[in-house]
């Protein structure tokens, strides 16, 4: 009887981590292994310590607390392999339709659709077919949703384009950010910082920006200009 109870239960926990990771965020999913990940190393690198085999644990326990990172309140900021940094930042960037998330570690993009037909839903999960109608939507309500999803396009479906007839720089020019000035507040959210950062801070989080989601990498025009404005914003530049 206590085999079965315990096999009912294996068997609830998988379908509930199935249903999780069907439904979720790339880069929720990579940060929520990765700490799996790191609290299982220090947890067997402290039992082999212990146990007298230092040789194996204080390795599996360095790289524990690698992986969790700024997780680790009490290492004051958090633990990283020399000429790493893992930041755990998520930058947002919003528009009449989308509300992009941007993680800085892992430089995964994905958007909620906050209006219109999809309303609710997260563009990872919706199909391209999805996408395109998703985007014939946005042209219609003429704001940056357009460029905003087209860097996701670009990043997650290369032939996008192609297939919906459209050529590369079709919008680019919707891809510039307008001309309206950026509130501090929304600056702080697209460098994914607390207004309490300082100037470091604010250098450091562009730079690494920049490296994920510059054009060359991957990345968008649209996505760059609004990166740089941000910090232009904060910095005091015009």
């Amino acid at each position: 009887m206590g085999f079965l109870l315990l096999g009912i239960f294996a068997l609830a926990v998988l379908l509930l981590l199935a249903q999780y990771l069907q439904r979720a965020n790339p880069a929720d999913l990579l940060r929520s292994l990765r700490q799996a990940g790191g609290w299982a190393c220090i947890a067997i690198g402290a039992i082999l310590s212990i146990a007298g085999r230092p040789t194996f644990g204080l390795p599996l326990l360095a790289i524990g607390f690698g992986l969790l990172g700024r997780h680790l309140p009490f290492l004051g900021g958090g633990f990283s392999w020399p000429g790493t940094r893992s930041t755990g930042q998520a930058s947002r960037v919003r528009t009449a339709m989308l509300e992009m998330t941007l993680d800085h570690d892992s430089g995964e993009m994905d958007g909620e659709v906050i209006a219109g037909r999809f309303e609710g839903r997260r563009l990872s999960a919706l199909a391209l077919e999805e996408l395109l109608v998703l985007y014939e939507e946005a042209e219609r309500v003429g704001d940056q949703s357009t460029a905003l999803l087209e860097a996701f396009l670009d990043r997650y479906h290369a032939d996008w384009r192609a297939g919906a007839g459209r050529a590369a720089g079709d919008g680019e020019a919707r891809g510039r950010p307008s001309g309206g000035a950026m509130t501090r507040e929304e600056a702080y959210e697209v460098l994914g910082l607390a207004p309490v950062a300082s100037e470091a801070d604010i250098r450091r989080a562009h730079k690494v920006l920049m490296k994920r989601f510059h054009p060359d990498q991957g990345g968008s025009d649209y996505l760059a200009a609004k990166i740089n404005q941000a910090k232009d914003t904060l910095l005091g530049r015009r």
